[in-house]
């Protein structure tokens, strides 16, 4: 995570570096992260904001990663998905094939992705997205 927050602090993105400190601990293992789905939050902002001309593509390479065969990675991509959705600075113009693509994987017979799909479209139907 370090890495990473000093790659973007490099390109003049010093918010990333900023969320990586607030959500990073220190472990048994090394440096973990105390709060995942926040800390994925708080970074979709700061991508939304910071990378807003980038969005469509980052929707469109999420969407594909929801659709493949790893469930884990389903699950986590519709994570990452709505929130750069919900935290972008400008309007998402196909929310639609977002919510049809949340909604396959709501049929899912792996609980981790049902559940996380469930989850993450109650995320985006609450927010002020439609």
């Amino acid at each position: 995570m370090e890495q990473i927050g000093l790659f973007f602090e490099t390109c003049g993105v010093s918010e990333v570096v900023s969320v990586s400190k607030k959500h990073c601990a220190q472990g048994r293992r090394g440096k973990t992260i105390d709060n995942y789905e926040q800390f994925v939050t708080d970074l979709a902002k700061v991508i939304g904001h910071t990378y807003s001309g980038r969005v469509p593509s980052y929707i469109s390479a999420l969407q594909q990663l929801c659709s493949g065969n790893e469930l884990r990675t389903q699950a986590e991509a519709a994570l990452v998905l709505v929130q750069i959705v919900v935290n972008s600075k400008e309007p998402v113009n196909d929310v639609g094939s977002v919510v049809r693509g949340l909604l396959d994987l709501c049929q899912s017979e792996h609980p981790t992705v049902r559940s996380r799909a469930v989850n993450v479209l109650g995320v985006l139907l609450a927010s002020s997205t439609f």
